[in-house]
Formats: C-alpha cells, sequence, structure tokens
C-alpha cells in the first residue's frame, strides 16, 4: 500500500557516504538533501519510497557557468510503498514525520477526463512523468547542458550592472561569447532590439 510521508526541509549530513577516502584517510560526509537521505534510510529498512527529482541549472556566485542540481519533484513530500505492518519502522527513521497518509485507489491511478474537465492524472502517472523527465536529462551530454540555463525563454530579467543597469528585459537565448571566453546572454530591450550581456550583469527581475 502506498502511503505520503512528511519530510522535515532542508539538509543533512550524509550518514551513508564513505567515511574515507581511497588512501583510508576520514572524511567529513557531505550534505544531502533531508528527502534522498530519508529514501536511502528507508531501503536499508527495506521499505520502498519514492520523492522523485527534478534537475536545475543554476549559476553560483561570480561563476558564469550553470551548476547542475538535482533537487526532489515533490518538496518535504516523499512515497512510501509499505504494509501496515511496517509503519512502526519508519516511523522511527530520523527527519521523517511519525504519522502518514494512505493514498487512496482514486488518487493513486486518477480518473479518465469528464466533459469539459482535465483528465486526473493521478499519483502513478506524475510520478512516471517526474521519473521520465528525470531519465531525459540524464541522457543530455556536455555539449547541449552547457546550452541549459536557470532563465526560460520570455523570461524578464533586471539588468544590475553597466548603462543598462535597472533596466527589465526579456531573455532570449544562450549564446557563446567570441574565442570561447564564456557564455553570453542574447535578450530583448524594450524597443525590441536584441543585445547580449555577461551573464554576471543580470538576474531574474
Amino acid at each position: 500500500m502506498k502511503y505520503l510521508g512528511y519530510v522535515a526541509g532542508g539538509v543533512c549530513r550524509d550518514t551513508h557516504a564513505p567515511t574515507k577516502d581511497g588512501q583510508g584517510r576520514a572524511v567529513r560526509p557531505p550534505m544531502i538533501r533531508k528527502q534522498f537521505w530519508v529514501q536511502e534510510e528507508l531501503r536499508r529498512l527495506g521499505i520502498t519510497a519514492w520523492c522523485g527529482k527534478r534537475v536545475e541549472f543554476k549559476r553560483l556566485g561570480k561563476d558564469r557557468s550553470w551548476t547542475r542540481f538535482d533537487v526532489p519533484a515533490l518538496p518535504n513530500y516523499i512515497v512510501l510503498d509499505m504494509d501496515p505492518d511496517q509503519m512502526h519502522l519508519a516511523a522511527q527513521v530520523d527527519h521523517l514525520m511519525p504519522t502518514f497518509m494512505a493514498v487512496a485507489k482514486s488518487d493513486l491511478h486518477g480518473k479518465s477526463s469528464e466533459k469539459g474537465k482535465p483528465a486526473h492524472v493521478g499519483l502513478l502517472g506524475f510520478m512516471g512523468g517526474v521519473d521520465a523527465a528525470f531519465e531525459k536529462a540524464e541522457r543530455v551530454d556536455a555539449n547541449s547542458r552547457a546550452e541549459v540555463t536557470e532563465y526560460k525563454r520570455g523570461q524578464e530579467l533586471r539588468i544590475i550592472s553597466g548603462p543598462f543597469v535597472d533596466m527589465l528585459v526579456k531573455f532570449e537565448k544562450l549564446v557563446k561569447a567570441p574565442h570561447d571566453r564564456w557564455q553570453a546572454l542574447s535578450v530583448e530591450l524594450p524597443s525590441g532590439m536584441k543585445a547580449q550581456f555577461d551573464p554576471l550583469d543580470v538576474r531574474s527581475a
């Protein structure tokens, strides 16, 4: 039977990670999102759990390139597939609230569309869509990934430095700057003209 469980937000130390490097020296466990840690802890207890992953790309600090992050598809929630007699095990897992909500069959499998209303795909359909999207993102090679940013075409951006400071523009695409120095953002100015900016000179409006 499937249940929804609530996981406290934030990150924790990944106590499932190796504690020594290849040369036998002690290493500090890295940080991990609590949902991913809970998922692995449940797996070790014999309970199947799903929180799904989405891929996001963001710039860090002064970096002009975008760094990939895997984030939970359902913030704070995790889907548990377990028998009722396994609840006492799940309830003892750190960061996982000890109360679970059973998923009704109609919510699990969804409903066909009615006249004038969209179809309800259900939890299983949602999970399948998330997994398919993540697998597609995993297949993106390094060259294609270089074309990905955290911005979407038509998104409004604000210029934060230079002669156009505070101007609102619309993101068009990512382009390669001469001599492969760094990528530039192609945007549409309020006049309709196109211009290119250093990624460090803009941010989401």
